[in-house]
């Protein structure tokens, strides 16, 4: 890829901030210098140019890569992207900097899909080609569009996408904690499935699974819902939503109330 900058950016989730900046201080030394940083993302500033292909290989950020700046209009991202991205076919993903730990609600995803249609039909315009909208391939490149809660301005960067890398724009999975779920283990299957993109409809079914500490049940709840069986292991209660719950392929979930040992 053609362009460089001298500033890396990462999301993370609300709290790792602190850890974030650690772990990547003792990765790269003084190589990367803390920039700014805001709720949930954190950028540096490098000693020299890096490209695109740079790695943060970071276990606390759910996405990072090479930071292009601000940007306040589709004007400003079309001008921040055409130098990265005018020699390939790239995958844009647009993503809310602060996401609540219930998750990113319907109606925001659609506020920010129809941002992403604005700007796609702009790049396009400018001559810049987009894949499809599909999870990327390995070796494939991305434009992340980091929108602030505001909507007023976004932090634009790039990263090429691995295998252990999240496929799903900002790391982030569209599922939204259910009012039923009795705790938010719902979300962290969740956003587990989509990592290794098992969250497809049907692509569990008829599975068995064993949950070790299973109770009050969030994420026995997630599972039956894809049609996994459940052989939970807790001496906590369930409850009773989950136990009475029946998914896909006749899901249930089968309680022993043992300790694990």
């Amino acid at each position: 890829m053609p362009a460089s900058s001298s500033f890396i950016f990462a999301t993370c989730n609300a709290g790792s901030e602190a850890s974030l900046k650690a772990e990547v201080a003792r990765t790269h030394g003084p190589l990367l210098t803390p920039a700014f940083m805001r709720p949930q993302l954190v950028t540096w500033k490098s000693n020299r140019p890096l490209t695109a292909a740079f790695d943060l290989k970071s276990f606390f950020a759910r996405v990072s890569g090479l930071s292009l700046g601000l940007c306040q209009s589709t004007d400003d991202i079309t001008r921040a992207a055409a130098p990265a991205m005018a020699v390939k076919p790239f995958h844009l993903h647009v993503f809310p900097r602060e996401v609540p730990e219930e998750g990113v609600s319907v109606e925001q995803w659609n506020r920010l899909n129809a941002l992403r249609v604005e700007v796609a039909t702009a790049l396009t315009a400018a001559g810049l080609q987009l894949h499809a909208t599909r999870s990327p391939d390995d070796g494939e490149w991305v434009l992340n569009l980091i929108v602030e809660p505001d909507k007023d301005h976004c932090l634009a960067g790039i990263h090429r996408h691995w295998p252990t890398r999240h496929p799903s724009p900002g790391a982030l999975s569209h599922v939204v904690l259910p009012p039923e779920s009795p705790s938010r283990a719902f979300l962290k299957i969740e956003q587990a499935l989509a990592w290794r993109s098992l969250d497809a409809e049907g692509a569990l079914a008829g599975l068995t699974a064993l949950e070790l500490g299973c109770s009050p049940g969030g994420g026995t709840y997630a599972l039956l819902r894809h049609g996994v069986n459940v052989i939970g292991i807790d001496t906590g209660a369930m409850d009773a939503r989950v136990m009475n719950f029946t998914g896909p392929s006749n899901a249930r979930l089968t309680h022993l109330p043992v300790a694990a040992g």
